[in-house]
């Protein structure tokens, strides 16, 4: 049975970015023209936690801190002190990390401050707003699941001395935070209460007396049912959609766009907070808006704001450059531009009568890119040139970069036959040079079965690669691993040794993650990370959410793969039989409807296809 999938929130600010950050002294700054008041004060500096349990001042089991380490709470509380020096409104951040989803509950003073949510393998930001009085105070978090690593707590002041505290008479406002953009607007911002667009069922309604510090002349309160904005868009591309909510306390319901689920909505209560996803859009009217869970939630606004304009998939950019290339370990496009994978495989080879209704299905649906399996002959038919040319023009045409791969000689061990799929590329070497801006070339999927021969696995390659060039085939070429695809050790060891001898440096690795490379979170994490730390430029071209009996874990490897701008694509859009079946991710070839694990991948929240793919060009 496929298991069930939990729900993944979009992180507004992911580990890269969190890791390149400049962090504030753990000094306060004053700045006397602006009376503007900063300090950040670092966990393990503080060391102030409930020593009883097994929380602890530690630096080794998450990477990228801040200062010297990090405070490790397992159970209990920690918390830092601090002192402001006027009263006025704060913002205060804290940044926490853990090895999967965690929820705990903040505290500021003796008050409870929320809920902490933090969604693991990465580091995070949560900040809120307070209203403080002038002196000292603590922040911390008590837990409730526990295990979770506290780096730093940043305070800021919003304005100036002359900031008012909170009519002290409304009891259901003590602590709460002010709607974070109430006096800034970022983008076109549509107020729930103008678009008066909710089910009527006599108990929503709009209104301005639960909650104060929202925007505009109200918000809607959403008891149960639903609630949405309208907005529209100038032209196709990506978009970035915050909605800013409230609660009484801890609510989850369910956003969608348009017609689709576009995931879960966690409010945490006592404080407005915003949620940010970054989608596509087509050029017109769209639909964005709350279908109730838990209900009882407040919805103030939705900002829409473009993330730079995007060519519409059928009306592709024809580049100028030199092709696709490779440099400092990541993908670019002829132009110079990042190119992240987020694709599906397609079986062309076995049914290549469905290879262009999957392309537009996928497509369709927003990847960047797609695998396509071909053969050379060996074991299946092979895949003539006039068939490669048809599949590479039906990917221009969407605007996907086209990873084609011989699929003959999987698990064999036999340099020769790794060979014989290097001979079909040099068969074809014009063709895929006269696409090399869309073009990458896969030369054997999981050819070497054999596990503990890296040996063998690098001296083939590094022939290949050599073979290839010296032909004058100038596309990016990729290598899968050995062991299936599985044996992340090979490549973990050789990879630089492989990708060396490519005269032109435009080589890549690919690791296929299923029941073994891909069997937990702490596998995935060793394996993605030991990658990353060779410097050599790689992606996922195959993971499952199962196989052969076992597990996989897609969420880690959907996660890391966000967090590091890494590359993957799905195995595999329809046409598995027996034990694989359930890999289907579409349960017809036009994509009309998706599997689970379809859905999963497209539209798992903040890690899928629809809110991480950028196209190529």
């Amino acid at each position: 049975m496929k298991k069930n999938h939990k729900t993944v929130l979009s992180l507004a600010l992911g580990a890269a970015a969190l890791a390149s950050m400049t962090l504030a002294s753990p000094m306060q700054t004053v700045n006397a023209s602006e009376a503007r008041y900063q300090q950040t004060i670092e966990f393990e500096d503080a060391a102030n936690y409930d020593s009883a349990g097994d929380s602890r001042i530690e630096s080794s089991q998450f990477g990228n801190y801040s200062g010297s380490g990090y405070l490790y709470l397992t159970s209990g509380w920690g918390d830092v002190s601090f002192s402001v020096p006027h009263d006025g409104e704060y913002t205060i951040t804290i940044a926490s990390n853990a090895d999967s989803y965690k929820e705990n509950y903040l505290y500021l003073d003796e008050t409870d401050a929320g809920k902490l949510t933090t969604e693991g393998n990465g580091w995070q930001e949560y900040t809120s707003t307070y209203y403080l009085s002038e002196g000292s105070h603590k922040f911390g978090v008590s837990a409730d699941w526990g295990y979770t690593a506290l780096d730093y707590v940043k305070i800021e002041s919003v304005s100036a001395n002359d900031s008012k505290a909170p009519d002290e008479t409304d009891d259901t406002q003590s602590a709460v935070q002010q709607n974070p953009a109430s006096s800034s607007q970022s983008g076109n911002r549509y107020e729930f209460e103008h678009a008066n667009r909710f089910e009527q069922n006599g108990k929503n309604r709009i209104e301005d007396t639960v909650f104060s510090g929202y925007s505009g002349d109200g918000y809607l309160y959403l008891e149960s049912g639903w609630g949405e904005v309208q907005f529209t868009v100038p032209s196709d591309g990506t978009y970035k959609l915050t909605i800013v909510t409230n609660a009484d306390t801890y609510k989850e319901n369910y956003l969608y766009l348009d017609d689709n689920s576009a995931g879960t909505l966690k409010t945490s209560g006592n404080r407005w907070e915003s949620y940010t996803q970054t989608v596509y859009l087509s050029a017109g009217t769209h639909k964005y808006g709350v279908s109730t869970g838990w209900g009882y939630t407040a919805l103030d606004y939705v900002t829409v704001e473009a993330q730079g304009s995007q060519p519409s998939p059928s009306e592709p950019v024809t580049p100028s450059g030199n092709g696709m290339y490779v440099s400092n370990g990541r993908l670019y496009n002829a132009y110079g531009k990042e190119f992240v994978m987020r694709g599906v495989n397609v079986a062309h080879a076995w049914y290549p009568g469905e290879t262009q209704t999957s392309i537009n299905a996928i497509a369709d649906r927003g990847a960047n890119c797609v695998r396509i399996v071909l053969a050379d002959g060996t074991q299946w038919g092979k895949t003539p040139r006039s068939e490669v040319e048809q599949i590479i023009s039906w990917c221009e045409a969407r605007g996907l970069v086209c990873i084609l791969e011989v699929h003959d000689h999987t698990g064999f061990d036999d340099v020769n036959r790794l060979n014989t799929a290097v001979n079909y590329w040099l068969e074809i070497k014009d063709l895929l040079n006269a696409h090399q801006n869309y073009v990458i070339l896969n030369i054997a999927n999981e050819w070497l079965g054999t596990w503990n021969n890296g040996s063998t696995w690098t001296s083939a390659y590094q022939s290949a690669i050599r073979t290839l060039r010296n032909a004058g085939i100038g596309n990016v070429i990729m290598v899968d691993t050995s062991g299936y695809g599985q044996e992340t050790s090979t490549c973990i060891s050789n990879s630089q040794k492989v990708v060396s001898a490519d005269s032109t440096g435009n080589t890549m690795i690919s690791i296929h993650m299923y029941s073994v490379a891909g069997k937990d979170s702490q596998t995935v994490t060793n394996n993605i990370n030991s990658m990353v730390s060779t410097g050599v430029c790689f992606c996922i071209g195959e993971f499952g959410d199962w196989q052969n009996g076992g597990d996989v874990d897609e969420t880690t490897i959907m996660r890391l793969c966000t967090d590091k701008n890494i590359g993957y694509a799905a195995w595999s859009w329809k046409g598995n039989g027996g034990i694989d079946t359930s890999l289907d991710m579409a349960n017809d070839w036009q994509g009309s409807s998706l599997t689970n694990w379809g859905n999963y991948v497209f539209y798992a929240d903040g890690i899928g296809i629809r809110d991480t793919a950028r196209s190529a060009y």
